[in-house]
């Protein structure tokens, strides 16, 4: 059923409390599916951490919370129901300093970028929002994934590095591996090299959400992301939680969808300069 066109709220974005949790809750019951990737983000850095900032969009009276905004960095991730929020998220992210990208649901970011003043859209990225509710389908053939033990810290960070894209600390890397939900594909052909990797990026009460799934070039058409993913979803699912993950291009999208990850949601990355 398409979406009704939203009645914009004149709410300013705020600094996520405690005492905010139990109406952002409701919010999140609402449309668990929609929220399920800023819910398990909120579990796993919670409202103390240093280096991730969550704030919320509340209606007029205080009592209901619209939309929700998690802050790393130069990336703002954004949700509300039906991109309500838009003007309130576009006025925030004009009042930060340095903003390089956002992502959100389709029609929360479509509201932000007409009414982003200061800083320019330069970029638009489709992006789907999948999980699995079953086992992943068992590749005929190809490599084993395994998990990662410290000893891989350097291994996996010359692959990330290779990315340009994802690039990643030793400091990083050593906390999600001591978490257990990092598989790997070592490199035959070289001594000491992997080569693919996936983890997580958020890890919820009920929900993970798996991000950097990565091969090297060299070793694509191998089967090594279909290998890590499949793992670490194995792993999730036995463990009582349910694997989600986003996906731009089509050709991950292939590997995921083979393993039997289903759509469940449009979302979008919007990149952004301040050159206004």
């Amino acid at each position: 059923m398409a979406r009704l066109t939203p009645n914009f709220t004149d709410s300013a974005v705020r600094e996520l409390s405690p005492d905010d949790l139990p109406a952002l809750s409701r919010l999140f019951a609402s449309d668990p599916t929609r929220f399920r990737s800023m819910e398990a983000g909120l579990d796993m850095y919670g409202l103390e951490s240093p280096t991730v900032r969550f704030y919320c969009v509340p209606d007029g009276s205080g009592g209901r919370i619209l939309g929700v905004l998690i802050q790393l960095r130069t990336t703002v991730v954004c949700a509300d129901r039906d991109g309500e929020c838009g003007g309130a998220i576009a006025a925030f992210v004009d009042e930060q300093p340095a903003v390089t990208g956002l992502r959100g649901c389709l029609e929360t970011l479509g509201a932000v970028k007409a009414r982003l003043r200061r800083y320019r859209p330069t970029h638009w990225e489709d992006s789907w929002f999948l999980e699995l509710h079953s086992a992943p389908v068992q590749a005929p053939a190809g490599p084993a994934a395994r998990r990662a033990v410290a000893q891989d810290v350097d291994a996996i960070s010359a692959l990330y590095a290779s990315s340009r894209m994802m690039p990643r600390s030793t400091h990083d890397l050593d906390a999600h591996i001591a978490t257990g939900r990092v598989f790997v594909v070592d490199d035959f052909h070289l001594r000491n090299c992997i080569a693919g990797a996936a983890m997580l990026n958020a890890e919820g009460r009920s929900a993970c959400v798996i991000g950097s799934v990565y091969t090297r070039p060299e070793a694509r058409g191998r089967g090594c992301a279909t290998a890590c993913t499949g793992a670490i979803s194995r792993d999730i699912i036995d463990s009582g939680k349910l694997p989600c993950l986003f996906y731009e291009n089509e050709a991950a999208g292939r590997i995921y969808h083979r393993l039997g990850f289903e759509p469940a949601g449009r979302w979008a990355i919007l990149y952004v300069d301040s050159a206004r």
